[in-house]
């Protein structure tokens, strides 16, 4: 058990992360293990019961997390790490020492390295649907059992170049999914194609029917038409629908996915004093997105239309001074390149269509993208004198950004019932000579009038700028280059003041550069002078451009974000089998966010 620091922390090891069954390779699957780490549907994977995005996720040393949305920061990194890419990591949930910053928790990973020995493992795993059964639900259904063939497979070896001076790791890992899952949509009735709507009379309980575009005078909508020729007429799942308007199609979607990681590592011992380490490490992630939300609806297509193709690359390298046996010095540098493509096959026309009673066959997710590229420079030092060990030392991290996306370019046309003020629209009136009706029926007739008639309820465009000076370009996406900078400096001491009691102490400082864009293009209301920002919000206020050179900051910098901590562990037995640790970190001056 260690006992001489602070920092309540757990490390998984590389003979757990090989002995453990762990699904997909994934050795961040072992972090719900930890003290402290805690796993929910709603909240993802949590520390400490902390927002995701206050732990800092490092791959020997630099940040491996999605510095642009950061939400889920434990559950998912753009790099996809595999068992063949983590010797251990280290997870500190709490007291962690001045020299950890960019988040209050931490999980450090650190990659294999070659030794004078070569090692090496292959492996294939291999995964078909032959003996499995089919979904419940299909079988019931009377739909075919999916498929599913999935084969990984990969390997690693490491040995030396040069015995005691050079060493070398290389890693692969591969993952090819051909795999299908049910899916469930939303179809009309033979009649209710016809603008025909049927419900159960409230007052005797027998079945109503009443032609609705008849009623108001109206057609089926030519557009409306087109897309209802691309709807299945097949309804083969009964839990799906009213029964009598609407019911189900399920059928077997594809879902895909095709995964490549490679990583090497160097490590050169040049001298008694002087080492360099190296990593780069590169992934592949080309993934189906088949729709399984309101946001992402499901469509009738065997191969669904969007998809993600992400690549990612990431460096870190290291320098390691020791010019005395108390005094050692590491200069690192690295970067992540972590792109992230929402892509689709749909070609979209010069509007699109919403708010249909049944799933519309068009997906109408528009492609968006955002490259996250996270650079790291970090002096990291320690020197030991007497029962002190002193760590002090600098960091700097710069976050680019380049986002754009094409989310509702094109005019929409929302059918739906509730947001229309049309004429057409049906009351239990028209219902009264043939029984009643219950609000729930009602409101379905609408949604099918509006539907097979094409009555828009709303409509609806983003224009977005492409300069200051362009005004709002129709089709244009919204594009934006955000960047922002960390600075800190620390220093602390680890103070054995007795064989059984340690105690920690240290400053750290941290600059968060104002979020910024880099072409002033993000907008903001101008407070005037005088007026208060409620005041301004409350009016009709002017729209002015922020960042770049427009000399108007997001918010003002705060220089004031010290953050002092104290700790203290204690061996009570003095025989190392019990630990009694507290500790404070607190930060001075929380950072003011201001508009100019």
């Amino acid at each position: 058990m260690r006992t001489a620091g602070a920092e309540l922390t757990g490390t998984v090891e590389g003979k757990q992360i090989e002995q453990l069954p762990i699904l997909d390779r994934d050795p961040m699957q072992l972090l719900s293990l930890q003290a402290g780490v805690s796993q929910n549907r709603r909240s993802g994977t949590v520390i400490n019961g902390q927002r995701q995005s206050f732990s800092n996720v490092t791959l020997d040393g630099i940040n491996i997390q999605d510095n642009y949305i950061r939400s889920a920061s434990l559950d998912y990194t753009p790099n996809y790490l595999v068992m063949s890419q983590v010797q251990e990591f280290t997870t500190t949930t709490q007291n962690a020492g001045p020299q950890a910053g960019i988040g209050s928790s931490q999980v450090s990973v650190v990659t294999p390295s070659g030794t004078n020995n070569w090692h090496g493992e292959g492996f294939w795993y291999y995964r078909a649907d032959k003996l499995a059964a089919n979904d419940w639900f299909n079988d019931a259904n009377g739909i075919g059992k999916p498929n599913l063939l999935q084969n990984q497979g990969g390997g690693h070896v490491g040995g030396p170049v040069i015995k005691d001076k050079l060493f070398v790791y290389g890693a692969y890992e591969l993952l090819r999914r051909r795999q299908e899952i049910p899916t469930n949509t939303t179809v009309l009735t033979s009649a209710a194609r016809t603008g025909v709507f049927q419900w159960i009379d409230t007052t005797n309980n027998s079945l109503q029917s009443l032609d609705l575009l008849s009623l108001r005078g109206l057609t089926i909508d030519p557009f409306v038409a087109g897309l209802l020729a691309r709807v299945p007429t097949t309804i083969n799942n009964s839990s799906i629908g009213d029964g009598l308007n609407t019911g189900g199609y399920s059928f077997n979607q594809r879902n895909n996915r095709t995964r490549d990681n490679t990583s090497t590592r160097l490590d050169w011992n040049a001298s008694t004093h002087h080492s360099f380490s190296g990593t780069y490490a590169w992934n592949r992630d080309v993934v189906d997105r088949p729709g399984f939300s309101l946001i992402l609806p499901d469509t009738y297509d065997a191969v669904p239309p969007n998809f993600n193709n992400d690549k990612e690359s990431f460096l870190s390298t290291a320098w390691h001074w020791t010019p005395s046996s108390n005094f050692t010095n590491e200069v690192r540098f690295g970067f992540d390149l972590a792109p992230i493509n929402f892509l689709t096959n749909q070609k979209f026309g010069p509007f699109t269509v919403s708010g249909t009673l049944f799933n519309n066959p068009d997906q109408n997710e528009f492609p968006s993208s955002r490259k996250v590229h996270t650079w790291s420079w970090q002096d990291n030092a320690s020197w030991s004198k007497g029962n002190h060990t002193l760590n002090f030392g600098a960091q700097i991290q710069r976050v680019t950004v380049f986002a754009q996306n094409y989310v509702n370019t094109v005019p929409n046309f929302n059918l739906d019932y509730r947001q229309s003020a049309n004429s057409n629209l049906l009351g239990s009136g028209d219902f009264s000579g043939q029984g009643g009706i219950s609000d729930a029926d009602l409101a379905t007739a609408n949604q099918l009038l509006s539907s097979v008639a094409g009555l828009v309820g709303a409509e609806s465009q983003t224009f977005n700028v492409t300069s200051r000076t362009s005004g709002y370009v129709p089709g244009a996406p919204a594009a934006q280059n955000f960047r922002y900078n960390n600075w800190s400096l620390y220093a602390g001491d680890s103070w054995k003041l007795r064989r059984n009691l340690t105690v920690t102490y240290g400053l750290r400082w941290e600059y968060n550069s104002p979020f910024n864009e880099r072409d002033g293009l993000l907008q903001f209301p101008v407070v005037p002078a005088g007026q208060t920002i409620q005041q301004t919000l409350l009016s009709d206020a002017t729209l002015g451009y922020f960042g770049g050179n427009t000399g108007h900051s997001v918010y003002k910098k705060d220089l004031n974000n010290f953050a002092p901590n104290i700790g203290i562990a204690w061996d009570p037995g003095k025989n190392g089998k019990t630990s009694v640790r507290a500790g404070t970190r607190h930060r001075l001056h929380a950072e003011r966010i201001e508009i100019p």
